[in-house]
């Protein structure tokens, strides 16, 4: 197939992520259009130069990809929407809240030829891509467990909104486990595909919200290895690391830092680095390879597909933790 360079991308969802999407493109020299049915942010998008539509469907007329960023509940809704408007997508994360409609879904992008993704940005930070080569180098060996933590307190994420009426205090479509899923998808990217084992999540109440703000979760890798994955909104100072044990060796690294040490079985440093941390390049990087995928028809860094495995992981651990669904929750999903 021919390539054809993506030139216009609109964004659906103008909040905190859509609006860094959405200047990242601008700074790209990409034609950025946009739609939020919130009237508030789609005046604020204006007021920064976005043309933006009073509905979806025109925002997406006018497009040729479309970047999926509205409140999670939306996401399949809105990623069908492009698919019908034959718009390429890139979906933030979770891909959805729930996976029943998203294999068929992805069925009739693949028969469009169309290219969907998921907003996994820590795929390209300089730290997991590190961590990445010495796996796959095999300096490690063959792995045995990894442990993986996102520790964090969420009244701290955005001082200029109420955690406890955000998007993370619903109990169906929120939480930490839907929230810090990337945690998910590194266990998965790192060491291969899993299955959830064991999983233990709850809402604590310490912080006022009704949903999981604390998760512990095993899984299970094809390979052999196995992963416990730590999520929480509870932590001060925020913590996040990730540590890998194989029979060569040990691999340490601070995602928040840049720091990642490679020590082998005796503990004898073989490598300690700290690599670089530019604020928002892993997002330019992640729309980039986007648009090249979608531009090329080729796979982008984290397919869909992908995506929808990672998602599948998080909807176990939270059956298994007993939280609600939408469809046990009996309760319309608030997606404002």
């Amino acid at each position: 197939m021919e390539a054809r360079p993506i030139t216009r991308v609109t964004v659906i969802g103008l909040g905190s992520i859509g609006s860094r999407h959405a200047r990242n493109l601008r700074g790209m020299g990409v034609s950025v259009t946009g739609f939020d049915p919130d009237i508030q942010r789609r005046a604020t998008a204006t007021a920064s130069g976005i043309t933006t539509f009073p509905d979806r469907e025109s925002a997406l007329a006018v497009a040729d990809a479309a970047i999926i960023a509205s409140p999670t509940p939306c996401h399949i809704d809105d990623l069908a929407a492009a698919i019908e408007a034959n718009c390429h997508a890139l979906v933030e994360k979770p891909l959805g809240h729930r996976s029943d409609l998203l294999p068929a879904l992805l069925d009739v992008a693949e028969d469009k030829k169309l290219i969907v993704a998921g907003a996994h940005n820590l795929r390209f930070r300089a730290t997991v891509e590190k961590a990445k080569t010495i796996i796959n180098d095999g300096q490690l060996g063959e792995l045995f467990w990894a442990r993986f933590l996102s520790a964090s307190y969420l009244p701290d994420w955005r001082t200029g909104q109420k955690h406890i009426t955000g998007y993370a205090a619903n109990p169906v479509s929120g939480g930490v486990i839907f929230d810090a899923i990337h945690e998910l998808d590194l266990a998965q990217y790192l060491l291969g595909d899993g299955a959830v084992a064991a999983a233990a999540a709850t809402a604590t109440g310490r912080l006022g919200i009704q949903s999981d703000d604390i998760a512990d979760i095993v899984l299970q890798h094809v390979d052999g290895a196995r992963s416990a994955i730590h999520l929480d909104y509870l932590t001060r100072p925020r913590r996040r690391r990730i540590e890998i044990i194989g029979a060569n060796g040990i691999l340490e690294a601070d995602l928040r830092t840049g720091w990642l040490r490679l020590a082998d079985r005796d503990d004898r440093e073989i490598e300690c680095i700290k690599t670089t941390l530019v604020p928002n390049e892993e997002y330019i990087r992640l729309v980039t390879d986007f648009l090249s995928a979608a531009t090329m028809h080729r796979p982008p860094a984290c397919p869909a597909r992908e995506a929808l495995a990672v998602l599948a992981l998080a909807l176990n651990a939270r059956s298994l933790s007993g939280l609600p669904t939408w469809e046990t929750s009996g309760q319309p999903i608030d997606v404002h």
